[in-house]
C-alpha cells in the first residue's frame, strides 16, 4: 500500500472506531461496563516505575468529571493530577471544588498559581512537577471527558516500558492527514519506520492523539519550549496535540500508538459536546485559509484548520 493510501486507511478507521463502548443508560452502567474490561497483568513488569496521571478541565465540566476518573485502573499509579490553573482562559473562576473531588483517592490539585496555556494543562503542569522529582517517571495524560476501558492503563504502561525513549498514545496519524506538508514537519521526527501509522496493533506516527491518553517521561519533554509554542497563536493553543507532537518531533522523539483487544475504544461522556470541545473552534483569520485535508473532508472538525495555521505560526515564530 502506498504511503497516501496508508494515510486514508487510517484516518478512515478512525471514523469508524465506536465512540460509545459500554453505550449504557446511566454512568454508573457505562462505568461499570469499563471497568468488568480484562487488562493485562504488568505487576512483575512495573518495579519501582513511578506512575501519574494528569487532566484538566473546565469550571463547566468540574462537577461531571467524576465518571471519568471512575473508569481509571489506579492500581500502579501515585497520584492524579488535576491542573486548575488561576482563572479558566484567563477569565473565569473555578469557583468552589466539589468535595467529591477533594475525596477522590489518590488526586492532587495543581497548577492553581499558573495561567491558563489552554488544553496542553492537562499534561504541561504535571511533567513539570513530576520531572522535579523523576525525570524517568511516567505521567499519563487523559481527557476529562474519557471513560478508559479496564485495561488501558495497564496497556500505556506497558508500552512505555518496553520503549522508553518513545511516547506512547492511544491514537496517532500523519500530519499529511490534516493537510501539513511533509516539508513543514521537522524531518528528524517524521514516523518513517515500519509498522507505520495506523498498520498493527503498535505502529509509528507523526502526531499522537490526548482522547486516547499519552504517556510521557518528563526527559523526553522539553517543557519550555512547549511553553513558548502553546503561547505563539490562538491556532496553537486549541490545539495541544499537534503543540505536543510538533515540539516532539523537534527534538526526534518517536511517537508509538497502541490499539490492541486490551485497549479496544474509548468511552466519551456527555461533555465531549459542549461549546468548549475544541473541534469546533473557528479561527476566521482574515486572508488566509487552510489547505484541503483529509481529516477535513471526512471529520467535520476545524483540527486541520487549526493544526496548519498552528505549524505555520511555529514557522513564522508569530507572538
Amino acid at each position: 500500500m502506498s504511503h497516501y493510501l496508508t494515510v486514508v486507511a487510517t484516518f478512515i478507521l478512525s471514523l469508524g472506531s465506536a465512540c460509545k463502548l459500554c453505550d449504557r443508560p446511566t454512568h454508573d452502567e457505562a462505568v461499570q461496563c469499563l471497568s468488568s474490561m480484562h487488562a493485562r497483568d504488568i505487576s512483575q513488569l512495573v518495579g519501582q516505575q513511578k506512575i501519574y496521571i494528569s487532566l484538566s478541565t473546565s469550571p463547566k465540566r468540574l462537577g461531571r468529571i467524576l465518571p471519568a476518573l471512575r473508569t481509571l485502573d489506579l492500581t500502579h499509579v501515585e497520584k492524579i493530577y488535576l491542573a486548575l490553573p488561576k482563572l479558566y482562559r484567563n477569565q473565569e473562576a473555578y469557583g468552589e471544588i466539589p468535595q467529591t473531588l477533594k475525596d477522590f483517592p489518590k488526586l492532587e490539585i495543581i497548577a492553581q498559581d499558573q495561567d491558563d496555556l489552554g488544553p496542553i494543562m492537562k499534561m504541561l503542569p504535571a511533567v513539570e512537577l513530576v520531572g522535579k522529582l523523576d525525570q524517568n517517571a511516567l505521567v499519563i495524560a487523559v481527557d476529562d471527558d474519557i471513560g478508559f476501558p479496564g485495561g488501558a492503563i495497564n496497556e500505556l504502561i506497558y508500552y512505555a516500558i518496553l520503549h522508553p525513549n518513545a511516547v506512547i498514545s492511544g491514537w496517532g496519524n500523519y500530519a499529511e492527514t490534516f493537510g501539513i506538508l511533509p516539508s513543514e514537519w521537522p524531518s528528524q521526527g517524521k514516523a518513517t519506520k515500519a509498522p507505520f501509522c495506523g498498520s498493527r496493533e503498535l505502529s509509528y506516527c507523526d502526531t499522537v492523539e490526548g482522547w486516547r491518553g499519552i504517556v510521557y517521561r518528563p526527559r523526553l519533554v522539553n517543557t519550555k519550549r512547549l511553553r513558548e509554542v502553546a503561547q505563539l497563536s490562538k491556532a496553537c493553543r486549541t490545539s495541544d496535540d499537534l503543540v505536543v507532537s510538533h515540539v516532539l518531533a523537534e527534538s526526534g522523539i518517536e511517537k508509538i500508538r497502541v490499539v490492541n483487544h486490551f485497549y479496544p475504544d474509548i468511552h466519551r461522556f456527555e461533555a465531549s459536546e459542549d461549546d468548549g470541545a475544541l473541534h469546533k473552534i473557528n479561527l476566521n483569520i482574515p486572508g488566509w485559509s487552510p489547505r484541503p485535508s483529509i481529516d477535513a473532508k471526512f471529520s467535520g472538525t476545524t483540527n486541520s484548520e487549526r493544526y496548519q495555521r498552528c505549524v505555520l505560526d511555529i514557522r513564522l515564530q508569530v507572538k
